[in-house]
């Protein structure tokens, strides 16, 4: 089933940054009043909510009695100097870029998705090499296979924690990735047909054609973010 955006509920934005409490954000295109935020298909969405400690993302899969059967992924920054405090996640697939400070070391992170390859990423990084640490985990738990876990119900994904310099330590249902500097969360949704047990390398090699075999993560970070920025929907 073909993916699409929500395009009802749209706020006029202007190209302005806010800052309050150290948080600072930038306006989104295609903004969404609904609660249900981006819908992949007639019968399931993503909705994103979190705050300075935490980013939670439930996949949300209505079955045919109406109920619904969420698969939540979340990442969670460990040992935080600070009390959160919230943030705004987006609510659209438009590209959301943000920061924060934190003991004189500021965050940044921008969250989109790429429909092409159906595909939903979160980067991170910081301005002081190795205070990034961080813990993804899946809910209901999922198979960890290195870097990756995967989901098959209700919605067959597959998530990926991927560092730039330090190493992933998978436990028995997270992966944690300690004193870095930048790491990119993918979590990508199978349709039928698809290859079930995909890795990162295969799904994104073609953003660095030049690479013999390992894609450069910087190149394929930059490129996901411009595509995800040219497609508001």
């Amino acid at each position: 089933m073909a993916l699409i955006a929500l395009s009802v509920g749209l706020s006029d934005c202007r190209k302005v940054s806010h800052e309050k409490d150290g948080i600072i954000t930038r306006p989104r295109e295609n903004q969404t009043s609904q609660a249900e935020g981006m819908s992949l298909s007639d019968h399931s969405y993503l909705r994103i909510t979190g705050d300075t400690h935490t980013m939670r993302i439930d996949c949300i899969q209505r079955d045919e009695k109406g109920g619904n059967s969420p698969v939540t992924v979340t990442l969670r920054r460990l040992n935080p100097a600070l009390t959160a405090r919230a943030l705004d996640f987006p609510s659209s697939f438009a590209v959301q870029e943000q920061s924060f400070k934190e003991d004189n070391v500021t965050f940044f992170m921008t969250t989109g998705y790429v429909a092409r390859k159906r595909l939903l990423f979160h980067r991170m990084r910081c301005d002081h090499p190795g205070s990034l640490h961080v813990m993804a985990t899946m809910t209901p738990q999922g198979n960890v296979m290195d870097d990756a876990m995967d989901q098959r119900e209700p919605r067959p994904s597959r998530l990926w924690l991927l560092p730039f310099e330090a190493e992933v330590v998978s436990t028995p249902h997270s992966l944690v990735i300690e004193n870095e500097g930048e790491i990119l969360l993918l979590w990508h949704f199978r349709q039928p047909g698809d290859d079930e047990s995909p890795s990162w390398q295969s799904l994104l090699g073609d953003y660095d054609a030049g690479s013999s075999a390992q894609p450069d993560l910087t190149v394929v970070a930059d490129a996901l973010q411009a595509e995800a920025a040219r497609s508001k929907d």
